[in-house]
Formats: structure tokens, sequence, C-alpha cells
């Protein structure tokens, strides 16, 4: 899940395409990670804006609920996180016992998932940023990478802008991140947040994947099914609303289905 914006208490909802439910951020978390554990699973991937205002007990507050629910959660910083400090993330993780700051991690049996997260870094406040903490993926022997990060690394202005859907950027240095991605020799997911938006991209060996927020309608939060058997992976997706009656919305912002199912068999990836 991405863009929880936890805000503390009395918070005033705000606006990007629909309302911002800043106000009810605690709840959402909480309604959330139960909605997730409830069904069935064991992790939850926070990609980004964990914290609207960049505050360390803000992350862990929602590291510490998703534990309770049962999740173990892992997480990767967003630029309101970093709006102030680029190690909140991090700090977060480290008092928030069986959190992991993702970096280089392993799913799956040995050179199965390759997970990768970057660090981010902003000189203004968190309205621009750059990735660091870039990997050196040349050689590297895992059927899939899966690139956990806030920010999209296949820019999604064509599609947003045109329907007057609101763009919130992409790193300064994102052409260094296609370059990292780029060496990797397989097939690559890619899991983000940040547009507030479930838009999907493909080009090449890259599939990714556009979470909405949390914090802003629909409210949902994505299941993801990774299989690989043989010469074939396949990802199946499935956009699920939080429990409750949140907000309702003026504009919508969910440009693909919200179920998906894509097999890469070594020529590329197509959706069935």
């Amino acid at each position: 899940m991405s863009d929880t914006h936890l805000t503390p208490a009395g918070a005033e909802d705000g606006r990007w395409n629909n309302i911002l439910r800043r106000s009810v951020s605690g709840e959402l978390v909480q309604a959330a990670v139960g909605d997730i554990a409830a069904a069935g699973h064991d992790r939850v991937m926070l990609l980004g804006d964990v914290s609207d205002l960049g505050a360390a007990d803000a992350v862990r507050t929602v590291l510490d609920a998703a534990s309770a629910a049962g999740l173990q959660p892992w997480a990767v910083p967003g630029n309101h996180d970093v709006s102030s400090d680029p190690d909140t993330v991090a700090q977060a993780v480290a008092g928030s016992a069986g959190s992991v700051a993702i970096r280089h991690e392993q799913l799956g049996g040995p050179g199965q998932i390759l997970v990768c997260g970057p660090g981010l870094r902003s000189q203004d406040g968190g309205q621009t940023c750059h990735a660091t903490g870039l990997p050196d993926l040349a050689g590297e022997g895992s059927r899939l990478l899966l690139w956990a990060s806030h920010y999209p690394v296949l820019s999604m202005t064509s599609r947003l802008r045109p329907l007057g859907l609101r763009y919130s950027g992409d790193l300064e240095n994102l052409p260094d991140v296609q370059a990292v991605i780029g060496r990797f020799r397989g097939p690559v997911l890619v899991l983000h947040g940040h547009l507030h938006t479930s838009v999907t991209g493909q080009d090449g060996p890259v599939l990714q994947i556009g979470g909405p927020a949390i914090v802003e309608w629909p409210h949902a939060w994505t299941e993801v099914s990774i299989e690989i058997t043989g010469d074939a992976v396949t990802v199946t997706t499935t956009l699920i609303p939080v429990s409750g009656d949140w907000s309702s919305a003026d504009v919508n912002t969910v440009l693909d289905g919200p179920e998906q199912h894509w097999v890469h068999d070594g020529s590329g990836w197509r959706r069935a």
C-alpha cells in the first residue's frame, strides 16, 4: 500500500485529484492493515509517503500498526518522508521490531525474486527527489527483479495529464534509475505509489504497477501474487478498497483494470 500520509489527529482534509482524508488517516491505516491481514497475508510493502509531514514517529506508528496486525512491514521512503531528513524511514524501521527498510532483499528460494528499493534525497523539502543507493544489478541471477519504489520508473506523464489529472513529478535522476534496471538480465516488476492513481505501464522487460493512495479515493491497496514456474513468471494484481465508507470520487483515478494478469515467458510481458 502507498501514500498513507499519516497526519496528527485534528488535521484538516486536503485535496489532490480528490479529497485527501487526512483527518482520518490513522483510522484508514488501521482498517487497511486489518484488511490485509484478514486476507491471509503475512507482509505488506509500504511504498512511501507513509508520513505526511516527514515525521519518524508517524512512520513508526504505521509500522507498528502493521506489526500489531500480524504483518511484517517492508518500507521505502517517499518524497514527504524525506522532506526534512533522508533517513526518516530508516530511523523508524530501526525502532520498530521486525520491520524491513528495503534495500537489497530476497523473496522465495535462492535465485527467485530480488527485491530492491532506492533511498531518496531532497533539497527542496520534498518537492523533488533524487534516488540514492542504486545497486549494481549486472550479473544478478534472480528470475525476477521486484523494484519497490515510491516513484515510477516509467514516466506516466503522457497518461495522466491528457486526462486532466495532476502529476506529482518524476525522479530528478530517472535516467540513472532506468539504466540501473536495464542492466538486470530478466523481467522486472515495478511497484510504486506517488501518483495517487491506479495506472499500469509496460516497456520491454519492465512491468510497472502503480497503486493509488490509501488517503485518497479509491482508498485501496493492491494484492500482488507472483508465481515462477519453468520459464514463466506470472504476476496477478487485484485492487482492493479499504473496508468502510471514506469518500467518493470527483475524478476517476483508476485508469487500468482493478484485476490484472500478466505473464513473462522469456519474450516479454503479455497481458492475459
